[in-house]
This record gives C-alpha cells, sequence and structure tokens, in this order.
C-alpha cells in the first residue's frame, strides 16, 4: 500500500515510514501550509487532515504531536512547535533547574483520511527531560528529550538511525498501520 504523508518535517516521515514498513505500507511525502487552529493536539490534527484532503483529494496521513511536561502543568502542549524556534537547550535547562519531577510526555496524532472520513490513532509515549543537551538536531527538544530512561537523548538516537519515538510497538503509527492492513481501512 503506498500512501501520502503531509508533513515538512523529514524526521517525523523518516520515522514515520520505518514505523509503517512491517505494515508493508510505503509513504510518499507531501508538503503543504497550514492554517494552524489554535486547539487539542486531536483537533489540530483532524483539521489539517481535512485541509490536507480538501487540497489534494485523495487519501493520506497528518500528525500532530503534542508535548506535555508533567511539572509544568502540560507546558508546551501543542505549542513545541514554535517554542522550538523561540527555545534554545540552555532556556529549557534554565526552565527546568532544581526541578524533580522531569517526565515529558509525547502525545501522538494521527489522522488518515479519505473520502469516507477519518480514522484517527492517538498514543501517549513517556520520556525524561535530560539535565544537559546530547547530540545535534535542529528542533531543541529533541537534545534533551530521552525515551530510554536518560541514557540517549532523542538526537543521538536519530543520528544513530532510531525513529522519532524510539518505540517499536505501542505507537499511533502502529495503530494506524494496524487499522489500514484491516480489509475495510477507513471506518469513521
Amino acid at each position: 500500500m503506498k500512501l501520502q504523508f503531509v508533513t515538512s518535517n523529514q524526521i517525523k516521515f523518516d520515522s514515520a515510514a520505518a514505523l509503517l514498513e512491517p505494515f508493508d505500507i510505503k509513504l510518499e511525502r507531501l508538503e503543504h501550509d497550514f492554517i494552524e487552529i489554535q486547539a487539542s493536539g486531536e483537533q489540530i490534527a483532524r483539521h489539517k487532515a481535512q485541509a490536507a484532503f480538501d487540497f489534494y483529494q485523495k487519501p493520506l496521513i497528518v500528525s500532530d504531536d503534542t508535548w506535555e511536561i508533567t511539572a509544568l502543568g502540560g507546558f508546551p502542549g501543542a505549542y513545541m512547535h514554535p517554542i522550538n524556534d523561540w527555545f534554545t537547550a540552555d532556556d529549557w535547562l534554565r526552565l527546568m533547574q532544581g526541578v524533580q519531577d522531569r517526565r515529558i510526555v509525547l502525545r501522538q496524532h494521527v489522522v488518515y483520511q479519505d473520502e469516507r472520513g477519518q480514522f484517527y490513532a492517538v498514543s501517549d509515549l513517556e520520556g525524561v527531560l535530560l539535565t544537559q543537551a546530547r547530540g545535534d538536531s535542529k528542533y531543541t527538544n529533541l537534545t534533551l528529550i530521552s525515551f530510554t530512561d536518560g541514557r540517549t537523548s532523542r538526537a543521538e538516537d536519530i543520528a544513530a538511525g532510531g525513529t522519532m519515538v524510539g518505540r517499536e510497538s505501542d505507537t499511533a503509527w502502529h495503530k494506524l498501520g494496524e487499522q489500514l492492513t484491516k480489509s475495510e481501512p477507513n471506518r469513521p
């Protein structure tokens, strides 16, 4: 099966392609400039999927990730992308200085859209914020987040050939792959 994944993020595309490969789903990347609504991650992803489908008029996938730092009441949520443009690694480290609870939750929102409607998948992946930046990435948060109990940053994992989420199962991408490989892939 070949599907379009609408994203401007090459790392996200590469990760999704690797996670869907075991389902024999091949992705092609499309880019589209979205007007991103101010809403929950699910609402943003669903809105982007509908807008992309209206534009391209073919089955496609979009995703939106939210990042919730437990000690900061869920900040930055759906705003990680602009925060990455504003905050340096040092800014994050100052913000978290003296904070013991360093848990962070990546909430993945993935939407498949076709003419019949949408299939929505969500998953929460828990990680930790490191106490120092490690690795190199244009996305500052990836140098500070670990899904390996602090052993490696996401930037280090990606540089070593891993996926953006560092998981082999239990992701929204796996839920989507399972759904799309059923005989009736979309039951909105």
